[in-house]
């Protein structure tokens, strides 16, 4: 369904020579984010605290890589592409850093139970 995204929600127009080049790389990227959900996936699966990780690096990456973006496409032509407006992906980043802040409260909070309780527990001397 590249067509379909490059030109009705990226409007991007296919009629030109870089046609090609352009759906490689909306491809390219379209199969990253498969690859990225099924690894989250997989971490939350099986490597839970490194999932809380992931949570805080997501949000911190993406404006390095906006930033990048920024820099690197200074001397060219602004795009002509809709892409759709940034608050989904604003959406997202929010989500994500609101997940691993509590996520991160929530752990500091149980080891904190956990130190108490573990007090609590040994005989006094």
């Amino acid at each position: 369904m590249l067509d379909y995204a490059a030109s009705n929600i990226a409007g991007l127009d296919l009629s030109t020579q870089q046609a090609g080049d352009l759906l490689q790389q909306m491809g390219a990227f379209g199969i990253s984010n498969y690859l990225t959900g099924i690894m989250l996936i997989l971490i939350g699966w099986k490597a839970r605290p490194l999932a809380l990780v992931m949570l805080g690096v997501i949000p911190a990456v993406y404006p390095i890589g906006h930033t990048a973006i920024k820099i690197n496409s200074a001397p060219y032509a602004p795009t002509q592409a809709a892409w759709g407006e940034a608050t989904p992906m604003l959406v997202y980043l929010a989500i994500s850093g609101t997940t691993f802040i509590t996520g991160v409260w929530i752990t500091l909070n149980r080891k904190k139970q956990g130190k108490a309780n573990s007090q609590l527990d040994q005989p006094s001397q």
